[in-house]
């Protein structure tokens, strides 16, 4: 859990590397608008490249093919289920 504070503090970190920007509301300024920045978008692709990579290579290593086209049948369902048991 993160408090309002902490999330402050993060916030202003990314900012200072430029990975989002922030913005000021006129009409409440305890709201800031985050979006992130081209530098933010390449770094998230490239971790998102990265983790599918090792997550890839680690079913792989721990399932033959006839585990994981039952795991990826398995999932599919999951995904396209609009129940997701809460109601």
């Amino acid at each position: 859990m993160i408090t309002s504070g902490g999330l402050t503090k993060v916030m202003r970190q990314l900012e200072s590397r430029n990975l989002v920007a922030r913005t000021q509301q006129q009409a409440d300024q305890r709201i800031k608008p985050v979006r992130l920045t081209q530098s933010g978008k390449r770094l998230v692709e490239k971790v998102m490249a990265e983790l599918a990579a090792r997550s890839g290579a680690w079913v792989h290593g721990l399932l033959d093919a006839k585990e994981i086209s039952v795991l990826t049948d398995l999932l599919r369902k999951l995904a396209e289920s609009d129940d997701f048991g809460m109601g």
